[in-house]
């Protein structure tokens, strides 16, 4: 049985992924990953295993940084 936190991050995580803009908007894709990376942070969270909460905040960070 799946943890409902971990189910419900993981679906808001799918979301958001979802939702990745096309075209030449810079600014909806800069909001986009800001979300992206909000996803990531709540994800990092309900993870059972250290190593993939750690991969996630860094992805997190990666993200925010521009990378």
């Amino acid at each position: 049985m799946l943890d409902p936190a971990l189910k419900d991050a993981l679906r808001n995580f799918r979301a958001v992924r979802s939702r990745k803009p096309a075209g030449g908007d810079q600014q909806a894709l800069a909001d986009w990953r800001e979300a992206m990376a909000d996803a990531l942070d709540a994800l990092a969270v309900v993870l059972v295993f250290e190593s993939d909460r750690q991969q996630a905040r860094a992805a997190a960070a990666a993200i925010r940084s521009g990378r």
